[in-house]
């Protein structure tokens, strides 16, 4: 699926708790830009920044693609929700909802 080089089985990994997956899959991508000496940064993200406003289909194709990690992130963290001891209800219903409105121009209005 999406970007498979950037190791997000380790999100489905459940041999790991919740949380240990979350920050072994961030961890995986800390040392993998620092590899890179940061130069490079994610496609998905370089590839929204760069496209215009014309590209609707590639656009949709990329916030598809976040929208999946996004996805994937959301279930192992209400996973963990799930699992702790101590709930607060003020929790929001999808903790990661903010991040399928990045780079989105706000709407007039």
């Amino acid at each position: 699926m999406c970007g498979e080089g950037s190791r997000f089985d380790i999100l489905a990994d459940k041999s790991l708790r919740p949380l240990e997956r979350v920050s072994a899959h961030f961890g995986f991508m800390a040392v993998r830009y620092e590899k890179f000496g940061y130069a490079r940064g994610c496609l998905i993200g370089n590839l929204a920044a760069d496209s215009s406003d014309d590209a609707r289909d590639l656009r949709q194709a990329l916030g598809e693609r976040l929208g999946w990690w996004t996805d994937r992130l959301e279930e192992v963290l209400v996973e963990a929700r799930t699992l702790a001891t101590s709930r607060n209800p003020s929790t929001p219903a999808r903790p990661l909802a903010f991040l399928s409105t990045l780079g989105k121009a706000p709407s007039s209005g």
